[in-house]
Formats: structure tokens, C-alpha cells, sequence
């Protein structure tokens, strides 16, 4: 806050005011910085949406398949590549949005508590895994024959975020209580939207189950280097 003197000089007040906005902008920086990575995997899905309408493929599911949709049916060891690529792509606006918003609540969560590391691997394998089992129940269940869509890896992060809240839940006590209803709702409506016609089923399922045991790895994996750290060598003994 500025004032001018009785000289006419400016000086500078530092008041509650300045003090407010300093702690406002300190508590932005900290959530962005806890979040670049489920930033980062929200605006990849945004700039290829942008790319999809750009090219004229944006809304046809057929138009998606030079640019990376899944073959579920009718597939052949030629289509290997597309198990990497089609997450990233969606077939209109509201499909999009859907999956932004959901990786970046539940990214949010896997970030701050697992680190950006652990969402990367979460997101891609959970991804991939959609995909694969996509294509190897395909011919089984109903579906269009061809799958789009980051819904299988946002599947997988929310199985992550449940056994977060749930099980892994030591020092978030507070914060999970509110969480756990949150999330039930969301699984839920990820089992019904599951259900609708032209939705692949087998592709959140298999994201979610991945996500799960991709969790559980590495937990695990915390636990042992965790365990390892506290070990402290024995210095030599004199006698």
C-alpha cells in the first residue's frame, strides 16, 4: 500500500492488506507447483482435442483411426501402436471435459501424495492396460468396435485415489472423511456411465484394476525404501 508524506513523497505501508495477498499468492504457487504434472496431462488432452478439430476428425469415430483410435474388434498385430495413442483422443467437447476434470481432481490428489512421478506411471500404464484389455474382450462385449478416450486411465486414478483415502489414509484423516464420499459418488457414476451403450466397459475395468495393482506396487515400493533409509549402518567397533 502506498501514501504520501507530508513532503509529497510516496512510502510504502506494509499493512494487513499486503500481508493477505502475500499468503493468497504463497498458498497459488504451492497448489500449482503440487499439481504440474496433472496440469500438464489436462493440457495434452486439451492441445490434441484442438488438433482433432484442426484436421477435420473431431465427432467421427472412423476419422479417428489414422490419427490413433483403438481397434476393439477386427484388430491385428498391426494396431499394437494404438494401445498408446487412443487415451489422448475424444470424440466431441463434453467427452473431453469429462475426462479433464476428472484428471485433474484426481490427478491432484495422486500428486501431492505420491509425487509426479508415480501419476505418470499411474496414468500411462493405466492407460495402456485399458487398452489391451479393450481389444482382448472386444469380440465378448458390446462396443462400437473402436474406442477413444482417457476415461480407462482416469479410471485407474481413481481406483488409485480410493485405496488413498481409504487404505493409505495415515496423516489425511481430516481431509479423506470428506474425500471418501466424494469419491464413492464419482465410482459409482463411473460404473453406471460404465453401463451405457457405446461406453467401453472393458476398458475402465481394465484401467481401474490396473490402476489398483499399480498402487499397491508402489506402496509397497515407499514402504521397503522407507524401511531401508531408517536401516543406519553400524560404525566400526574398537576393542
Amino acid at each position: 500500500m502506498l501514501f504520501k508524506s507530508a513532503g509529497g513523497q510516496s512510502a510504502e505501508i506494509n499493512g494487513p492488506d499486503c500481508k493477505c495477498d502475500a499468503t493468497a499468492k504463497s498458498a497459488i504457487i504451492r497448489s500449482v507447483s503440487n499439481r504440474v504434472v496433472t496440469i500438464a496431462l489436462g493440457a495434452i488432452l486439451i492441445a490434441t482435442f484442438l488438433y482433432e478439430i484442426a484436421a477435420g476428425a473431431a465427432g467421427n469415430e472412423v476419422a479417428l483411426l489414422p490419427l490413433g483410435a483403438l481397434r476393439t474388434r477386427g484388430w491385428s498385430r498391426m494396431d499394437w501402436w494404438r494401445v498408446f495413442t487412443f487415451s489422448f483422443l475424444h470424440l466431441n467437447l463434453p467427452h473431453l471435459l469429462l475426462n479433464v476434470v476428472g484428471v485433474l481432481w484426481l490427478g491432484g490428489i495422486i500428486e501431492r501424495r505420491l509425487g509426479p512421478t508415480s501419476l505418470v506411471v499411474l496414468f500411462g500404464l493405466s492407460a495402456i492396460m485399458s487398452g489391451v484389455v479393450a481389444m482382448l474382450l472386444g469380440p465378448w462385449l458390446p462396443t462400437t468396435g473402436i474406442a477413444i478416450g482417457a476415461s480407462g486411465a482416469v479410471s485407474g486414478l481413481l481406483a488409485t485415489a480410493l485405496m488413498l483415502v481409504f487404505r493409505y489414509s495415515a496423516g489425511h484423516e481430516a481431509q479423506d472423511r470428506v474425500l471418501r464420499r466424494a469419491l464413492m459418488i464419482c465410482f459409482i457414476a463411473v460404473i453406471a456411465i460404465s453401463l451405457l451403450p457405446g461406453v467401453s466397459f472393458s476398458g475402465h475395468l481394465g484401467g481401474f484394476i490396473s490402476g489398483a495393482l499399480i498402487t499397491l506396487l508402489i506402496m509397497r515400493w515407499r514402504k521397503s525404501f522407507a524401511g531401508k533409509r531408517r536401516v543406519t549402518p553400524k560404525g566400526p567397533s574398537w576393542s
